[in-house]
């Protein structure tokens, strides 16, 4: 019997101990060498909160590999996460074709580098929405290589923990047939050994995807196994099939956590809705399977491997059609506009239009005696000095109703804790709670543009929204339109809309928020456009959760959400009084 690497067990070299030794003899093998006597280091292809992902060339071979560099730290949790996140890609790489290859691993003073298999196909999102004829083949394919990769990974002794389709990538090209063997599953950075009858007692991973007993019982409780993966691959082919969760519907986004996990508890879905109909009932039925609320009635992946709809699929060559594109490229980036909405409010100094407008003027106080050496900056280990400066703030942004029990999400960035059980814990209990690890999610979060620092505006936002607190619709609209429609024509474009980002973000991620509001397609977004985008999901948050209307055919009009267990997104067991009044707002940054 071997324990699980979250769980806090202290058992003599058990699994996770030989795993972690294994990936410190694999940074010896490189040591006294550098990286970039290898590689040659090319376009930055992705980044995070502490650490970015190069475009690199074998400099004798020409090939082609993707580094993850990424920044060491004191904290010795941290370190565990990474040599147990090199240990498992390390085995599984080895047994299992389907996961993203670790070439080798390099380390220097400041970074360790993975040096990873390129999966120049890009992202399965990505290919659905540029391709725009996804069906019920190419779903099969994609999700018979994830239930097999799931299956080899459990089979191995670990949990991979953070199962969504942002984490899948494909390996072959724009033009070709998606098929089972192009798929590639990365990002194991949650990952961890646990054995049959072992159990994880920490929540982690991306709040949509996650299981009930992830989540935890009303009461904090988190229980859970090999099992949550299985469910967050049935949430993945709900996505895939109509373009949003099955819990907390299209606008998911919008909602808080405490809301999300009384969805989620609750385990309700249903298949309702025009998008639904080209559906067959076979892939329907694998998808009730995998959204068992009960692990222990839940399938495992082997098992779901034999579903007849993976034979049946081999002839539903239907494509889904545009709206299940356009749900899922909304999907894809909705957090973009919720959380430049909340960075502007933040830099103009409030306005917030709602009953717990949070003091910006005693936030950027905080700020400000936070900013050990004055650059306007912080960095996490100034947050991580003062914890209980940043715990005051998160109280007082809401003049003391703040629920810090709210969380940002999590993204598969935020590692969870070392042995000895570190961390938070649960997914249930609200209060003003708030460790190093919880402080390093609602770091991660609130790093809009990836740097590894936060300026004022990304503090005071991340304040707010640790409240529960966002800016109404209409003052983060005229905000935005006073901060940068220059030529005050009414309307904004991408070269407007950068003006709002962090120096360090492109037009092309400007010109992807702007197609996000842009309903009539013209390349920039008019106020009323915005506005709309903004409070679409307020016009639903009294709909019954996971339902959708029997016509979705209009479009902001139709979507809907019922309550689970009483309530759509009201407090419900997880709090009254004030929680009650928190829930009903719209988280205003998440983790994108």
């Amino acid at each position: 019997m071997f324990s699980c690497f979250s769980c806090g067990d202290e058992r003599p070299k058990d699994i996770t101990d030989v795993a972690l030794d294994e990936a410190k003899r694999e940074l010896k093998k490189n040591r006294g060498r550098s990286v970039r006597d290898t590689y040659n280091f090319g376009q930055v292809l992705g980044k995070g909160g502490f650490g970015k992902v190069y475009l690199a060339t074998h400099k004798y071979t020409k090939h082609q590999y993707a580094v993850k560099q990424v920044e060491k730290r004191p904290e010795r949790w941290i370190q565990e996460a990474l040599l147990l996140e090199i240990a498992v890609q390390r085995r599984a790489c080895a047994a299992i074709p389907q996961a993203v290859k670790l070439v080798e691993v390099y380390e220097d003073g400041s970074n360790t580098y993975l040096v990873l298999e390129l999966c120049a196909g890009g992202e399965v999102f990505d290919r659905i929405i540029d391709q725009g004829n996804f069906c019920e083949r190419d779903a099969a394919q994609v999700l018979r290589a994830l239930l097999g990769f799931i299956a080899a990974l459990h089979g191995l002794g670990v949990a991979h923990r953070d199962i969504k389709p942002m984490n899948m990538l494909l390996t072959c090209g724009p033009t070709e047939p998606i098929t089972a063997a192009d798929v590639r599953f990365a990002d194991f950075g949650l990952s961890a050994f646990c054995a049959d009858g072992d159990f994880f007692h920490q929540t982690c991973g991306t709040i949509y995807f996650q299981a009930p007993e992830v989540v935890g019982d009303a009461a904090g409780c988190v229980r859970y196994d090999k099992a949550a993966d299985v469910w967050a691959a049935g949430v993945t082919l709900f996505v895939l099939l109509c373009g949003w969760v099955p819990f907390g519907g299209r606008f998911a986004f919008k909602k808080t956590e405490l809301e999300l996990r009384k969805i989620i508890r609750a385990g309700k879905f249903s298949f309702t809705g025009l998008v639904w109909e080209v559906v067959s009932d076979s892939a329907k039925d694998i998808i009730a399977q995998m959204l068992q609320p009960d692990p222990n009635k839940r399938p495992s992946a082997a098992q779901l491997l034999s579903h007849p709809w993976f034979t049946e699929a081999a002839s539903l060559q239907r494509p889904l059609g545009e709206r299940m594109i356009a749900n899922l490229k909304q999907f894809a980036a909705a957090c973009r506009l919720q959380k430049l909405a909340a960075l502007v409010v933040a830099k103009r100094g409030g306005g917030v239009g709602n009953s717990l407008s949070p003091d910006v003027a005693k936030l950027r106080e905080v700020f400000a005696e936070l900013d050990a050496n004055g650059d306007r900056r912080l960095t996490f280990d100034e947050l991580k000095d003062e914890i209980q400066k940043v715990r005051v703030a998160m109280g007082g942004a809401t003049n003391g109703a703040a629920v810090v029990g709210a969380k940002a999400p999590t993204g598969g960035s935020s590692k969870a804790g070392g042995k000895g059980g570190a961390g938070a814990g649960g997914g249930g209990g609200g209060g003003p709670k708030l460790d190093e690890q919880e402080l390093w999610k609602l770091f991660l979060a609130a790093d809009f543009d990836g740097d590894g620092k936060l300026d004022v505006n990304e503090f005071v936002a991340a304040m707010m929204n640790a409240a529960g607190v966002s800016p109404d619709e209409k003052t983060a609209t005229d905000a935005i339109f006073d901060e940068v429609d220059v030529d005050g024509d009414g309307f904004l474009t991408p070269a407007e809309v950068q003006l709002l980002l962090p120096a360090s973000l492109t037009r092309d991620e400007a010109t992807a928020i702007v197609q996000q509001a842009d309903k009539n397609a013209d390349g920039r977004v008019s106020r009323q456009e915005l506005e709309e985008a903004l409070t679409m999901s307020k016009k639903h948050s009294q709909r019954p959760a996971g339902e959708t209307p029997e016509k979705d055919g209009q479009e902001g009009q139709e979507d809907a959400e019922k309550p689970a267990d009483g309530g759509a997104g009201g407090a419900g067991g997880d709090g009254g009084g004030e929680e009650a009044q928190t829930a009903e707002r719209q988280a205003a940054v998440q983790a994108s």
